[in-house]
């Protein structure tokens, strides 16, 4: 199953955070807080840097080409230009946050969290490209159309450790470490259509009958791909209490993440499968979380917050314009454990 490992390094990451607390009796504040959230992930969203995936569309393409060498004729394309329909990626996750006092201090936190979600999702991409050609003084132009539908099971696992300096009692400085992963495994369905204009110029210089390009036969695949995100960030948190029992926060933080390059398995009906990878990605943008707490006693208290995290990629085929959106709110149930 996709998530059997997700799953194994959760388990290990709460085994830790249970190690740690009985380990550390006498520290300032010790807290645990059991955690759901909904996170929505628009990464089938983006359109950038998307190519043709259909061998057949390829092949007929290449045929075209290498006739259009054969006798002469100058061929020139434009950028591909491309379009996806999709909805976002949500994940309902499942985890908590272990936080404690850093060497007892009163003033200084860390904070260690993971969650774990799965979910189903389908996309589809078209991607559409146009080929111009010159024979004899004549020019036309041919397009090249390819259509991907793609529907399949995706697992997320997050894993963050953060510190927190309180400067007072209204405002911290805030940094910290953050891995996400994410892996699905998918059916692909492509089909590719290219128009025979050029064909029919040649023939019909040559005095012969029109031609019709027959339609591509779909072609099926099943993928699987594994993915991290790692990131470091900065900021700071603003807080305002009120009364003893009510707090509202904001956390504005900058975060500079690294996707290294993806596995990525295809494997094509009656074909062994194929292992390549797909090109990563330095990103940089906001993380932003605004949030609200209710302390119910000195033991219990619950927070709601909502987090938004956008990566604008810096290095990487996508455009920079093309950004990534995370987005989701969480619900927290805060038991204090032990004081000083």
């Amino acid at each position: 199953m996709i998530d059997r490992r997700n799953r194994s390094i959760a388990i290990r990451a709460c085994g830790t955070a249970v190690l740690l607390l009985s380990a550390t009796p006498a520290l300032a504040e010790v807290s645990l807080t059991p955690r759901g959230a909904l996170y929505f992930d628009n990464v089938t969203q983006r359109q950038s840097a998307t190519n043709f995936n259909t061998p057949g569309a390829q092949q007929l393409l290449d045929q075209v080409n290498a006739l259009a060498r054969g006798v002469g004729a100058t061929f020139s394309s434009t950028p591909s230009s491309n379009a996806r329909n999709s909805s976002q990626l949500a994940f309902p996750q499942f985890g908590g946050t272990f936080t404690f006092g850093w060497r007892q201090s009163e003033t200084t936190q860390v904070g260690l969290t993971a969650l774990y979600g799965k979910t189903t999702g389908n996309d589809t991409t078209i991607v559409q490209q146009f080929f111009n050609y010159s024979l004899r003084g004549v020019s036309v132009q041919d397009t090249l159309l390819v259509t991907t539908q793609r529907k399949g099971d995706f697992a997320r696992l997050d894993l963050e450790a953060t510190v927190q300096h309180r400067l007072n009692e209204t405002f911290s400085l805030i940094g910290g470490l953050r891995a996400e992963r994410t892996t699905s495994d998918f059916d692909r369905t492509s089909r590719g259509g290219l128009s025979a204009n050029f064909f029919n110029l040649v023939a019909i210089l040559n005095g012969l009958p029109p031609v019709v390009l027959p339609p591509e036969s779909p072609t099926q695949a099943k993928e699987s791909i594994s993915s991290w995100i790692y990131s470091a960030r900065f900021g700071a948190a603003a807080f305002a209490p009120v009364g003893d029992k009510h707090l509202f926060y904001v956390n504005g933080l900058v975060q500079l993440s690294h996707n290294p390059d993806a596995g990525y398995k295809t494997t094509f009906a009656g074909a062994p499968p194929t292992e390549q990878s797909l090109p990563g990605e330095t990103t940089l943008g906001p993380d932003i979380s605004v949030g609200y707490m209710y302390r119910m006693s000195d033991r219990l208290g619950i927070d709601l917050r909502y987090r938004a995290t956008i990566y604008f990629t810096i290095d990487g085929p996508s455009d920079f314009k093309d950004a990534r959106v995370n987005h989701g709110p969480s619900l927290g149930f805060t038991t204090w454990l032990g004081s000083r």
